[in-house]
């Protein structure tokens, strides 16, 4: 259910109970679907937050993955093929520090 149309039927709902109830019954039914609301915007959030943290961590990973790359050989080919002076010297600084 879209959240439009969730508070359009709430809103439908509260007239209706308006008409034969007092404010009182009317803010605990408000209540009850502000909690609802709030649960589900909760649970959202939270799977969102874990996404990003898997995001994260894979970032990582990939991170090390590559600066591992520049330490093994397969680096010194990529550099011959297109040599730079700078990144020469990093990785055989890099090489002694290992």
């Amino acid at each position: 259910m879209s959240p439009e149309s969730a508070l359009e039927e709430v809103q439908a709902v509260v007239k209706f109970v308006a008409s034969g109830l007092g404010s009182s019954a009317v803010d605990q039914i408000l209540d009850a679907e502000n909690k609802r609301m709030a649960e589900n915007l909760s649970s959202k959030v939270t799977r969102l937050k874990s996404i990003a943290l898997d995001i994260d961590q894979e970032a990582v990973d990939q991170n090390r993955y590559l600066d591992g790359m520049f330490v093994s050989e397969g680096c010194s080919v990529a550099l011959t093929v297109h040599p730079q002076p700078d990144l020469q010297m990093k990785s055989s600084e890099m090489q002694r520090k290992t």
